[in-house]
């Protein structure tokens, strides 16, 4: 999977839980807290299909170019920077 892609996955989500001892770290509540309201995971079956592909890297486009050139390596560190 690259950076900007688009998937279908099949996953398994169910609702967080925790220790509920009295006195200890409160699981649960951290999780609210942090913003996530389920945990799980991908399924097997069926199988993860790509919805669409990553848009073209500016950043990746630009460094291709310089490695194309013929520079000295220091200016070519520095562009590149």
């Amino acid at each position: 999977m690259l950076k900007g892609e688009r998937w279908a996955l099949a996953v398994r989500l169910r609702p967080p839980g925790g220790l509920a001892n009295p006195g200890t770290f409160d699981y649960r509540a951290w999780l609210w807290r942090e913003g996530i309201q389920a945990t799980g995971y991908v399924r097997d079956a069926p199988a993860p299909q790509r919805l669409a592909t990553a848009p073209p890297d500016p950043r990746g486009l630009a460094l291709a170019l310089l490695d194309r050139q013929e520079l000295p390596p220091l200016p070519s560190r520095w562009l590149a920077a």
